[in-house]
């Protein structure tokens, strides 16, 4: 299914794959087409205002998995962010790491915070939750979260496949490896920090394995298969 998501007045094609990065120091032809940005409600990066000024996508974490979240300064982030609601794919309400119930009652304290302000509204899975007990009327991204048990078990694997059926953009954090963006080529897009550890030659590596990847993705997705019967991997020069 190739919907198309709304985010805030900008519309990315799903059926795409974007790496949301905790760095904007990334390679000039691939901004911001192949990556985005994701940042926190509480601390900033370098280099986010010009991001956000050349309409770089983005997410805006709450913080919950460091366990620092506060309501205030999540709002407030919200607030000074707003010029850039164009092209922010979601703002994740804030979560209980490895509790589904415990999430399902976060969402419902703060969900309308974030759609009153106008941003599509994230729902985090975590570990226990079930497409039957997710209020999927209410939010516009499924941002899956949880324990590694989680996200790469049959939980996540049926809360994806029903949010696909239902339209619903995907987004899977914590992915810090070519082979895990692959691993979720039916989603939408991923985060990660593997691009703020490298320096030097090994970045360089790896921005063109994640670029590979994202390739790879975007064309399993369009089902473009090569002469072998293999998904074509546009190879980055």
């Amino acid at each position: 299914m190739d919907v198309r998501h709304d985010c805030g007045g900008a519309v990315v094609a799903a059926g795409t794959m974007i790496y949301l990065s905790s760095s904007t120091n990334l390679p000039e032809q691939y901004k911001w087409n192949e990556f985005g940005v994701m940042f926190s409600a509480k601390y900033t990066i370098g280099g986010l205002t010009q991001a956000l000024d050349d309409s770089a996508p983005w997410m805006m974490d709450n913080n919950q998995f460091a366990g620092g979240f506060d309501a205030a300064t999540w709002c407030g982030a919200m607030l000074k962010y707003a010029p850039y609601k164009a092209t922010c794919l979601g703002i994740p309400v804030p979560d209980v790491v490895g509790d589904a119930l415990a999430t399902l009652r976060m969402f419902s304290q703060y969900w309308r915070i974030v759609h009153d302000l106008g941003y599509p509204v994230a729902f985090v899975s975590q570990d226990g939750i079930t497409p039957e007990l997710t209020p999927w009327d209410y939010f516009d991204v499924l941002f899956v979260g949880g324990t590694d048990e989680h996200k790469l078990g049959n939980e996540a694997g049926a809360m994806i496949a029903e949010a696909k059926q239902r339209g619903k953009w995907v987004h899977v954090g914590r992915v810090n490896s070519a082979s895990r963006i692959k691993q979720f080529w039916m989603c939408d897009s991923v985060d990660g920090t593997g691009l703020s550890i490298d320096a030097g030659t090994q970045r360089v590596i790896r921005v063109k394995e994640y670029v590979n990847a994202i390739h790879y993705c975007r064309n399993r997705k369009a089902g473009k298969l090569g002469v072998n019967g293999q998904y074509q991997l546009m190879e980055v020069a």
